[in-house]
């Protein structure tokens, strides 16, 4: 029957894209997760941390530093 071919089509299509999107809410979820151990990490830190760009200018510092 043709007339389930397009049916059948969308429907493998839509897991796929449910299995992606879902795939990118777990990776969105880790790296806000990741971002957070991050700033803790910098912000409490007793050490004065900093960065700076290619031209030599600061473009950090964290409270202790500061």
């Amino acid at each position: 029957m043709r007339s389930d071919e397009p049916t059948e089509e969308l429907t493998v299509s839509n897991r796929a894209l449910r299995a992606q999107i879902a795939e990118y809410q777990r990776a969105e979820k880790a790296l806000r997760e990741s971002e957070a151990r991050y700033r803790a990490l910098v912000s409490e830190v007793s050490d004065g941390l900093f960065v700076v760009d290619a031209r030599g200018v600061i473009t950090f510092a964290n409270r202790s530093l500061a």
